[in-house]
Order: structure tokens, then C-alpha cells, then sequence
């Protein structure tokens, strides 16, 4: 099986932090999948792809979802620059799952 490309390989990296990311805001927010999707004007399943990082996004696409979560894209940029200084935060390595609060 040939290697990735290193382009290809942070390109996967930077796609699986962006959905951690937005996983992480939506969870502290209560907010399931259904309810982010609906504020950002997409469907489900795709949000689900986003946070799984299966989804190359467009600019329009990052500008809903983050909108949906209600912080400016500076300030969501700026999470996602320091979570991706810390990979054990991104990947959840050592944090507990926590339960829904409905």
C-alpha cells in the first residue's frame, strides 16, 4: 500500500482537529447533532461527517457551522490553533466522556 503524500497526511490531520473541534463546542453547548445542523442550514449526516473529519469543507460551509455554534471564525480559529498545539486535548487522549445533560 503506497504512503501518503505529507501534504495528503496533514490535510487528513487538520480535517479530523477541525471536526474534533467542532464536536468539542457543540457538546459543551447541549447541542446534539440535529439541533447544530438545523442552525447551520445543513443536513445531519453531513455535520456528522465534519465532525468525524470525513469532509473537505468550503468557506460557506465553516462560516454555518461555526455561526450555528455562535463564536466569530477569529475566535473558532484561533481554539482551533491552540487545540492543535495540544494533540492530546484533539484527540480526547486522557479526558473522560461526558454524559449529556438532558
Amino acid at each position: 500500500m503506497p504512503k501518503k503524500s505529507p501534504s495528503k497526511t496533514n490535510e487528513t490531520e487538520l480535517k479530523r482537529l477541525f471536526g474534533a473541534t467542532i464536536r468539542r463546542y457543540r457538546q459543551r453547548l447541549d447541542l446534539s447533532q440535529e439541533e447544530l445542523a438545523w442552525r447551520a442550514d445543513m443536513h445531519r449526516t453531513y455535520l456528522a461527517d465534519v465532525e468525524r473529519g470525513a469532509r473537505n469543507l468550503s468557506l460557506s460551509s465553516i462560516s454555518r457551522i461555526v455561526g450555528g455554534i455562535g463564536v466569530s471564525l477569529s475566535a473558532f480559529f484561533t481554539m482551533l490553533e491552540h487545540t492543535e498545539a495540544s494533540p492530546n486535548e484533539a484527540s480526547g487522549a486522557g479526558a473522560k466522556a461526558k454524559k449529556p445533560r438532558r
